[in-house]
Formats: structure tokens, C-alpha cells, sequence
């Protein structure tokens, strides 16, 4: 029984047979060698092909990610109208912000609606004291920088609760 022939499509042969009589082989080669380059040819451009949509794939996804995290900072860093800011939700868990009002930024808090009086202000800055005039707006703390121990953070937010 005779070996079956590869099959070489006719971009791969082309460029076989180009090869081959440009390099004056076309005498010498003969049409299964010509047609077995081709499918070499064929299968080296399938590869190249598929490594080249994988790199374009993974490309795209790091640009998203990229574009995502740029979302991320630009929502972090962008003043956000005070009706937006999150509740107090118990009167012994602070959440600091960075507030406005337009004269000042600092950091502050929104007291719990069971800790103020009658026509106390809502906000304080970080050491308890109310914000006059009241802040207008507002946005989140940002992370604590890399490398600091944990103890330091935890011991930075100990203070900022007990204040």
C-alpha cells in the first residue's frame, strides 16, 4: 500500500515551490517533496497564527485589566457629592473619608444618628469635632502605603477609633 501524500494547501505550496525555484530546486524536488514543504509551510503559519492570537488575546485581557484599575483610581480620586457618602452604621464603627466643604479637606466621619443631639451637625473631622460648615462632599481614605508593618497600620487605626 502507498504512503499517503500530505496535503499542502495552495498558500503553503506556493511559497514551497517559490522557495524551491528561486534556490533553482524545482528540477531536483519533486512534487511530493514540493507538496510535503508545503504542508511544513502550512503548519509553521497554523502555529504562528495561533501564538499570535493567544498573544493579541492576553494583550487585550492586561489592557482591560489596565483600563479596569484606572477606573478603579479614578472612582477612588474623584470628589463625590456628601448625600452619596456611606452611613454610620453603628455608633461604635467609624468610617473616615476624606471631606470637603469647600474651605477645608481633611479626614472626618459621619457621627450615628443615635449620638446626636437634636441640632448637632452630622459631620466631624478626626478628632470628634463637628465640621462647620458642613462638608459637601467627599471620598474614600486611600490604602495605607506598601511596606508598612501591620501592626502600625493596626495601631494607626486604633488610634483614629479611640479619638
Amino acid at each position: 500500500m502507498a504512503a499517503q501524500e500530505p496535503n499542502a494547501s495552495s498558500a503553503g505550496l506556493a511559497a514551497a515551490r517559490a522557495m524551491a525555484k528561486e534556490m533553482g530546486w524545482l528540477s531536483i524536488v519533486g512534487r511530493k517533496t514540493a507538496n510535503a514543504i508545503g504542508v511544513m509551510f502550512d503548519n509553521f503559519a497554523t502555529q504562528r497564527d495561533s501564538r499570535v492570537t493567544e498573544l493579541l488575546e492576553a494583550n487585550n485581557r492586561l489592557v482591560e485589566e489596565k483600563r479596569a484599575a484606572l477606573r478603579a483610581l479614578r472612582e477612588m480620586t474623584e470628589w463625590r457629592p456628601i448625600k452619596t457618602a456611606p452611613p454610620s452604621v453603628a455608633p461604635t464603627k467609624i468610617t473616615h473619608l476624606l471631606l470637603t466643604n469647600g474651605f477645608h479637606a481633611g479626614v472626618g466621619f459621619r457621627q450615628h444618628p443615635d449620638l446626636l443631639m437634636e441640632d448637632d451637625p452630622e459631620w466631624c473631622d478626626e478628632t470628634g469635632e463637628f465640621i462647620e460648615p458642613q462638608p459637601t462632599h467627599w471620598m474614600p481614605m486611600p490604602a495605607a502605603p506598601a511596606g508598612i508593618p501591620g501592626e502600625l497600620v493596626d495601631e494607626a487605626a486604633a488610634i483614629a477609633e479611640a479619638a
